[in-house]
């Protein structure tokens, strides 16, 4: 209980120091900003697999609703209503698919200035070069949260089916419903933060340390996201029209905070219990225990 409570204090720590209040905030704003492309293109490349990118990205919508909240889920159909899907046949095709796909890496970009800040990364001038490397970089993570929504998709669908079949025998299944939802979640969001923790900081961080963080933030993130879902139910319907945009908002600021929570506790966790951190631009050694 000693290690805990010395491990708390310094996530607590490193959280003030960081100001991560301002850091879900901006992330909020660049999310917002990035949700049409984002959702666009993750469409597109989940349509190679649906076989129609409408049928896709109503999936998607779906999954997005149930991993991330109905909040997220509203805002986004608002915001992608009149986005198109480019086509590659012509040169103003290929220039709006480049558009689209610098666009939904600006959340990932930002992400990652974030991460190396909460990682005590300090980075060097950002060259051409090295813009494009790190703008391929969210675009693989594009990639990734693309199949790992259709995979949560495929599973949820067969959890569901599961239940749906054995549901009227069993009157305990309800709670076990719940408990089995919270689980996929967490259990989607795992991989997801992992990835996210290892490859956008600047920093060499083990692989067993990310997956701790990883884990933790994704409970935390998943038992968050219902409270935060509960209490946005109740206030943001009194904003009329503005209401989806607002929750989003104010979703997206509040999952931003437990997310950089436990990006903090990772950080804290390594210095004290794990291998350290270490910058992966310069070769430092690990940063020392606190």
């Amino acid at each position: 209980m000693r290690k805990v409570g010395f491990l708390l204090k310094d996530t607590y720590a490193h959280w003030r120091a960081d100001d991560v209040p301002q850091l879900a905030a901006a992330l909020a704003y660049y999310t917002s900003v990035s949700v049409a492309p984002l959702i666009v293109f993750a469409s597109m490349a989940a349509g190679l697999v649906w076989g129609s990118t409408e049928v896709a990205r109503s999936q998607l919508f779906e999954q997005v609703g149930a991993l991330f909240g109905k909040e997220v889920a509203t805002f986004a159909r608002l915001v992608v209503s009149g986005a198109e899907t480019p086509s590659i046949s012509t040169i103003a095709g290929i220039i709006s698919l480049g558009t689209l796909i610098w666009g939904s890496t600006n959340v990932f970009a930002q992400l990652q200035n974030a991460l190396n800040r909460v990682w005590n990364v300090q980075t060097e001038q950002r060259g051409l070069a090295r813009i494009v490397r790190e703008r391929f970089l969210a675009f693989v993570l594009v990639l990734a949260m693309s199949v790992l929504l259709l995979l949560s998709l495929l599973f949820s669908t067969a959890v569901s089916a599961a239940y749906t079949s054995v549901a009227s025998t069993f009157a305990w299944l309800p709670f076990s419903w719940q408990l089995a939802s919270f689980t996929v979640t967490a259990l989607v969001l795992t991989p997801l933060f992992a990835i996210v923790f290892k490859v956008l900081p600047e920093a060499d961080v083990a692989w067993g340390d990310v997956w701790v963080g990883a884990t933790v933030t994704a409970v935390l993130f998943t038992a968050g996201e219902t409270l935060i879902s509960f209490y946005l139910g109740r206030t943001a319907t009194a904003y009329g029209a503005t209401g989806s945009v607002l929750a989003f908002l104010l979703w997206m600021y509040y999952s931003a905070q437990i997310f950089f929570i436990g990006a903090e506790f990772t950080q804290a966790y390594a210095n004290r219990f794990g291998s350290g951190l270490a910058s992966a631009a310069s070769g430092a050694d690990p940063a020392p225990e606190s």
